[in-house]
């Protein structure tokens, strides 16, 4: 299936394109297709899992989960800045770190949460955020990790979807190193 902004497939299911994310929806092409069944559920903020990207040169990005208060994002709206500054985006690369952030701060004060539609998105019975992560910081630094939120929760066919990040960091940074110097020697 092809997907643009003239299909009408997440209106199918209730929604439309406007409901999310151009970033997001571009990542998730190649599995949207899968996609069976979208549910608005509750969920603590404080089980949800955030997948951090830890950039080592151009050639290694390392995946880290974390909870919600321990992002770059939620450190600092509570006052230390420089590691949410300093962070690498995957996405939205025309606008810098802080002015994103205060801007969906001051989006959610204004209007509330979710904005539009505009919900933290999980997969299937997966409680890493896929789309959101900003928006989980704020509503944790305005309500408490221990609040509770409504999701928005895709459901798939088949497995392609999931994600399976490395737990064990340092395992995954020394393999990748090897396997230059292997490459250098070989």
């Amino acid at each position: 299936m092809k997907i643009d902004s003239n299909s009408n497939f997440f209106e199918l299911t209730g929604y439309n394109f406007s409901d999310f994310d151009p970033h997001f929806i571009s990542e998730c092409k190649d599995f949207i297709e899968n996609l069976t069944e979208i549910k608005i559920e509750e969920i603590k903020l404080s089980d949800l899992k955030c997948i951090l990207h830890l950039n080592y040169g151009d050639k290694l990005d390392l995946q880290k989960v974390v909870s919600v208060i321990d992002t770059p994002a939620y450190k600092f709206l509570k006052g230390d800045k420089n590691e949410f500054i300093n962070y690498k985006q995957h996405n939205y690369s025309d606008v810098t770190n802080e002015k994103r952030i205060l801007s969906t701060l001051e989006s959610i004060k204004q209007h509330g949460y979710p904005f539009q539609n505009k919900y933290i998105i999980l997969f299937n019975g997966q409680d890493y955020i896929r789309d959101g992560l900003h928006r989980a910081a704020i509503m944790a630094y305005l309500h408490g990790a221990d609040s509770t939120i409504k999701i928005m929760r895709l459901y798939f066919k088949g497995k392609v979807h999931m994600t399976y990040p490395s737990d064990n960091v340092l395992f995954v940074r020394l393999k990748w190193i090897a396997r230059r110097f292997y490459r250098l020697f070989k």
